[in-house]
Parts: structure tokens; C-alpha cells; sequence
């Protein structure tokens, strides 16, 4: 079913720069891998891997969507506007991607340089080895953020059940309020840039840091 989907985003963005796809139903793998700089309105519930390798369109989906929403996407947008499941911006490259309802677990896995915003709650392990860019959840989270993370920031606006491990708070300074109200602006997100929290490293090679730990405490 994606095929034929996809087929036709392909033609209307050919004939078009631009492709509008209605009753989608929870095809896997549509709009995967786009390189032309062109809007793509999708209205419908989609399956897995939306919008995977996003090279540079602008993705707007009116529905929801389940797993590895952008999936090593490397630039462009995507901009949802219902909830997805895990694995949301799994190895995110570049980009933006933004979801006006709730997302799952694994936010931002290994996230190498773009931005995710989530207006609403998410599960656990946000951020799980982050390597770079920024996580915004304006809700609230559940254990382990920031596990592991070695590079890269998340901004909590809500309440969270527990630190993962090598993350810690920060203050906010005035970029990050000035970052955070532009994407607010931007995406029509109501929320109070000053009260959201700021989770960055504790150090910046924690795997290191453990074993020379363990070392020390006569571990191999």
C-alpha cells in the first residue's frame, strides 16, 4: 500500500512542488527519504517510519503516527499533528521535527543535531545517548532522562519520575528562554519558556568516567 502512496507523492511533487495525500491508513514507510525541498500534506494515521531520511521537505501529517517517526532524517521538517509511538527521531541528523500530541519511549535516541518538540507527554529514556541538538517536551516524562546522554540539551516544561544516568539540571540562561520562545512562536506551542527545565551532560565522555570508576573500586 506504501508504494503506491509514495508513487504518487513522487508524481505531485514532480508536476506540482507540492503533494496533498488523503485517507492514508496506517501504511509503513510513507514519505521516506524526500530530498526536494517541497510541502507534503498527509492527512490520515500512518504506520512505522514516517518520514525516515527526510532530506529537505517540509512533512506535515493530520493524524497520528506509530514508530521511528523520522528516522535518521537529515534535514527539512516534519510537524504532526497527533501523537506517535517510540522511537521518535531515532538518530536525527538534522531538521525539526514536531508533534502537537504525546510521544513514547526513546525520544531522540542518539540524536546527532536536530531539534524535537513534543507539546505534550512522553514515556521513558528521552534522549538515550544523545550526541547533539535539543529535546523540547512541554509535558511531562517518565524515568531515565537523559540516559546516557553524552552532547546536547532537553528542555522539560512538566514533571519527570527520575534522572537517567550522567544527566543532571542546569539553569537556563537567556538563549536558551530566547530559543525555546522562537520555536514556541513559530509552531504555535503555548507555553512559558521561563519555567521549563534544562537537562544537559554531567560529563562529556561518561564512559570513561565509569571505567575508571570501576577500576578504582577494583572492578576490571
Amino acid at each position: 500500500m506504501s508504494n503506491g502512496v509514495n508513487k504518487t507523492i513522487t508524481k505531485e511533487l514532480k508536476e506540482k512542488k507540492k503533494a496533498v495525500i488523503n485517507d492514508v491508513n496506517l501504511e509503513d514507510n510513507i514519505a521516506v527519504g524526500i530530498e526536494e525541498p517541497y510541502p507534503v500534506e498527509i492527512e490520515g494515521d500512518v504506520g512505522d517510519f514516517f518520514g525516515a531520511l527526510n532530506s529537505g521537505a517540509s512533512l506535515q501529517l493530520k493524524g497520528s503516527a506509530r514508530r521511528f517517526t523520522g528516522n535518521m532524517m537529515c534535514n527539512g521538517e516534519i510537524v504532526i499533528d497527533g501523537s506517535v509511538g517510540d522511537g521518535l527521531g531515532f538518530g536525527l541528523y538534522g531538521g525539526t521535527i514536531v508533534v502537537k500530541g504525546d510521544a513514547g519511549n526513546k525520544i531522540g535516541q542518539m540524536n546527532k543535531g536536530g531539534t524535537i518538540i513534543v507539546d505534550g507527554n512522553v514515556k521513558d529514556n528521552i534522549g538515550l545517548f544523545s550526541l547533539a541538538g535539543d529535546i523540547i517536551i512541554t509535558g511531562n516524562a517518565g524515568a531515565q532522562v537523559g540516559e546516557w546522554i553524552i552532547k546536547g540539551s532537553i528542555y522539560l516544561g512538566g514533571e519527570f519520575d527520575g534522572f537517567g544516568r550522567n544527566a543532571k539540571l542546569s539553569d537556563l540562561n537567556d538563549d536558551d528562554i530566547n530559543k525555546l520562545k522562537n520555536y514556541f512562536e513559530k509552531y504555535g506551542i503555548e507555553a512559558d519558556a521561563s519555567k521549563f527545565r534544562k537537562i544537559e551532560p554531567e560529563v562529556l565522555r561518561p564512559f570513561y568516567k565509569t571505567k575508571e570508576k570501576d577500576k578504582s573500586q577494583g572492578g576490571a
